[in-house]
């Protein structure tokens, strides 16, 4: 695995703004990275597209889907005091967002810096209740990088209810090789996609192969418009790191199951053999406040084996941590994978 280029566009899609339904701009630069490769891409009504390579033996296809869409807010309210109420956009939770540096961007294009914070953030004013105040919807909120002093002063800067809110990711690579940021879920898995297409550029899989960059999976309709081929689904989606689980963020874990379902045996099984005869560090979980595109495919009556698999994070929808070697790990398992026939 070229480890330079896999880190090199993780960080320059970290930067990108993409909350659910705000994925325009991610979406584009992964259509570039992908038309750069040689590839045609294959555009949705809905704003992703699908990337389809040709495979030695003719028969049912294989797909891989990675998400580019993440966790973040929208304007709720715009109160009387120009301060902003937010309604998170998936499963973000208050407390992660808490002092992040965010962007408002409004309908006409501009882009507004601020910051989120508790109503009662001052302990010099509120002493006590600065700690013992429950971080909500309702007692956060955004205070804006200008002079506003009402809502008809934000009004004028062009923000409306409805303008989406992004969060500053705060990437850092460590030394040692460990990754921190908000949104490794899911474009960690984006890069490891790119990676894997860079590997097959000049080589065949051995089945046909789509892959897709979905943009609707934190509020569970990433995957749709699938071609009528396909036999085998694998969502490239994070492992949950923690105390009650074997995932471990410096390698790949495979689901067993998650929230919504468990998860094809004997695909599942193959994918743990793959690893085991090409020694590849993996850990075997179930998940249950969980669910990926794959169980979402399979929700809507889809007939086809389904996996799910992805480097070990810590701090899931929160400030996400990983090692360069989980990526590494989830990479070669994937190679290995579309190099295998495709079950019967």
């Amino acid at each position: 695995m070229d480890k330079i280029f896999l880190l090199e566009k993780l960080q320059a899609l970290l930067a990108i703004p993409s909350p659910t339904g705000f994925t325009t701009k991610a979406m584009s630069w992964l259509k570039d990275e992908v038309m750069q490769m040689g590839y045609e891409i294959t555009p949705t009504n809905k704003g992703s597209f699908m990337v389809r390579i040709k495979g030695k033996s003719g028969g049912p296809a294989r797909f891989l889907a990675a998400h580019v869409d993440t966790l973040g807010a929208m304007v709720r309210e715009i109160k009387s005091d120009g301060r902003l109420k937010i309604v998170p956009i998936g499963g973000l939770p208050v407390v992660a967002a808490e002092a992040a540096n965010i962007e408002v961007h409004t309908r006409d294009g501009k882009t507004i810096q601020g910051t989120i914070m508790p109503i009662k953030s001052s302990v010099h004013l509120h002493r006590d209740e600065v700690n013992k105040t429950e971080r909500t919807n309702d007692t956060v909120e955004i205070r804006l990088d200008q002079v506003v002093d009402n809502d008809e002063d934000v009004r004028q800067l062009g923000i409306q209810v409805g303008d989406y809110i992004s969060l500053d990711p705060m990437t850092v690579v460590t030394d040692s090789g460990y990754i921190k940021s908000r949104f490794l879920d899911d474009k960690s898995c984006c890069a490891i996609l790119l990676s894997v297409l860079k590997a097959f550029v000049d080589q065949q899989p051995q089945t046909d192969t789509i892959f897709m960059f979905s943009n609707y999976e934190e509020v569970g309709h990433g995957i749709y418009g699938l071609p009528d081929d396909i036999a085998e689904i694998v969502s490239v989606d994070i492992g949950v790191v923690g105390s009650t689980q074997t995932a471990k963020d410096d390698r790949v874990t495979i689901f067993a199951k998650d929230g919504a379902t468990p998860y094809d045996f004997d695909l599942t099984t193959q994918l743990v053999d793959l690893c085991r005869k090409n020694e590849i560090i993996y850990n075997v979980d179930v998940i249950d406040a969980y669910a990926s595109d794959a169980s979402a495919a399979v929700r809507q009556g889809l007939d086809v084996r389904f996996a799910c698999l992805g480097p070990g994070v810590e701090s899931t929808h929160h400030y996400e941590r990983t090692h360069v070697s989980a990526l590494e790990q989830t990479y070669q398992l994937l190679i290995h994978y579309l190099n295998s026939p495709i079950l019967k």
